[in-house]
């Protein structure tokens, strides 16, 4: 390629074939079933990395992303809807293998993250097969693990993190 234009082209190609993937797969609409029922995840991921979307819980609890994508993973605030059965949060989401392994982060009196009372949901793409429990069992600590390291050192940039409204 001795062509500017050329190695110009294949530059740009190149970066669009591997940002691309990467938004992609972080949108979507997903659901975690376990014994309380079902929670649906959606989530979407625009040009910016700006990461938007809906969680909702069986019990009718439901709130509002509002985030950014950081590479593989996004963080941001949930905000409440109206049902009053629920109060803001925050969350961090990290793709993983076939889903979303999400952090739900409940905001605390003073609007800081209570890290300590942070709860796991693995989130599997809408559509796809049931996954056994002892296939989750199996996967769930994986998932944990891949997005510990990565969730500590995000999360403790959320209060200062300031997702667009």
């Amino acid at each position: 390629m001795r062509d500017p234009l050329m190695r110009v082209f294949a530059l740009l190609l190149t970066a669009l074939l591997f940002a691309a993937p990467a938004q992609a797969a972080m949108s979507g609409r997903f659901v975690e079933r376990d014994a309380g029922g079902e929670a649906k995840l959606r989530i979407t991921v625009d040009k910016d990395g700006h990461v938007s979307g809906e969680l909702r819980f069986a019990d009718g609890r439901a709130y509002a992303l509002n985030g950014e994508q950081l590479e593989n993973s996004a963080q941001g605030a949930l905000k409440a809807g109206a049902s009053g059965k629920a109060r803001d949060a925050f969350f961090y989401a990290e793709q993983g293998a076939g889903g979303v392994m999400l952090q739900f982060i409940p905001r605390g009196t003073s609007g800081k993250p209570e890290l300590a009372n942070a709860q796991s949901f693995a989130f599997v793409a809408e559509g796809a097969p049931r996954e056994s429990d002892a296939d989750k069992a199996i996967r769930m600590p994986e998932l944990r693990e891949s997005a510990d390291a990565e969730m500590d050192a995000q999360l403790r940039r959320l209060p200062q993190a300031h997702p667009r409204r």
